[in-house]
């Protein structure tokens, strides 16, 4: 069987938050994500925050298999903090990196 996994670079400094994990369940416009006009989702499940800085692994396999076997359309997956006091997990991409 085929796994798949997102693997994110963690940075520690601020207090972190226990995640959610949503599958997007509709197109989306990045240059509108905001707040109030967010994709339309459904939460697959709850994931600890890293606790320390590094690479951070995501277990996506069964959304993949649901992606790939045509159950789920891919419109991505989004993280949200479980909490809303201004406590979070900070991840950054290769695009604050000089040399990605």
């Amino acid at each position: 069987m085929i796994s798949a996994k997102i693997e994110l670079h963690s940075y520690e400094g601020y207090d972190q938050s226990d995640m959610y994990l949503d599958r997007v369940d509709g197109y989306w416009d990045e240059t509108l994500r905001g707040v109030h006009n967010g994709p339309e989702y459904t939460n697959i499940r709850t994931i600890p925050h890293s606790t320390d800085s590094g690479w951070y692994t995501i277990n996506i396999t069964n959304l993949y298999h649901a992606w790939k076997d045509g159950t789920d359309e891919n419109h991505g997956i989004q993280l949200r903090p479980t909490r809303n006091d201004h406590t979070f997990t900070n991840f950054y991409s290769s695009d604050y990196m000089d040399d990605p």
